[in-house]
């Protein structure tokens, strides 16, 4: 059924108020627009089936459409993701076959592996290429190279993988979210972290906890594979027991 004239009003009210502030009450939306909370209630639920919002306990926030830079990201909480690249690496045997998803804290990671002889090591991020090459065997995936983070992604990085198998898959993720659970930000970047899942005998996923909470456009539905989830810090209860319903063991990495 077409919207009112009202409604669509509210709506582009709303979404403004998001905008501005990141997210909305029913309670501050009531006040501004003068309407009920039930009616409240209605529009958050539409504009969240559209995909505008996220509905959350109490209200909306924002849907993350684009990921920041990756020159942005990686100065975000440096020394969480150092200790979670130090724990990772630990998991890590001499000897084994690594895939290194692309991402910040997949790279601190990787910092720690490069001090390793004898690896293999499988990615698609060229930074990491360059990290572990000297004492690693390193293959970088081919495919589309994207404009921000120097890493490949596309058709031809699926199927680079689909021949290989390693012992391990270290994975990256846009957003941890206790109702969306891992979302990522590119429609290609799940269909290749999905692969790496599958191609691997264990997956780990990295996470530091400034994704909490955090929810991208597109599903990371294959993250329930992984062994576990490797954090700085302990998770929100909401999101704790959804990663324990998902049989999913969390680690928190020593600082």
């Amino acid at each position: 059924m077409p919207l009112s004239l009202a409604a669509e009003r509210r709506h582009a009210r709303i979404l403004d108020e998001v905008a501005l502030r990141g997210e909305a009450s029913i309670r501050d939306l009531g006040g501004i627009l003068g309407v009920t909370r039930e009616t409240i209630r209605k529009d958050l639920a539409d504009l969240a089936a559209r995909r505008l919002v996220r509905q959350v306990r109490g209200g909306v926030t924002a849907i993350e459409r684009r990921e920041t830079p990756f020159a942005e990201r990686a100065l975000i909480n440096p020394e969480g993701k150092r200790a979670i690249g130090r724990h990772v690496a630990a998991l890590i045997p001499d000897g084994a076959t690594v895939i290194v998803d692309s991402g910040s804290t997949t790279r601190a990671a990787a910092l720690e592996l490069a001090r390793r002889a004898g690896l293999t090591i499988i990615t698609n991020d060229i930074a990491i290429a360059l990290l572990t090459r000297c004492r690693a065997e390193t293959h970088l995936l081919g495919g589309r190279v994207t404009a921000d983070e120097d890493s490949t992604r596309g058709f031809d990085a699926v199927e680079m993988l689909a021949g290989r198998h390693a012992d391990f898959a270290l994975i990256g993720v846009g957003g941890l979210d206790a109702d969306r659970l891992f979302t990522d930000h590119a429609r290609d970047g799940v269909a290749l972290r999905s692969r790496m899942i599958a191609q691997a005998g264990t997956a780990i996923l990295l996470a530091d906890h400034t994704k909490f909470g955090r929810v991208a456009p597109f599903a990371l539905r294959d993250a329930g594979a992984a062994a576990r989830l490797v954090t700085d810090c302990e998770p929100p209860d909401g999101l704790e027991a959804a990663l324990a319903a998902l049989g999913l063991a969390c680690d928190v990495a020593s600082m």
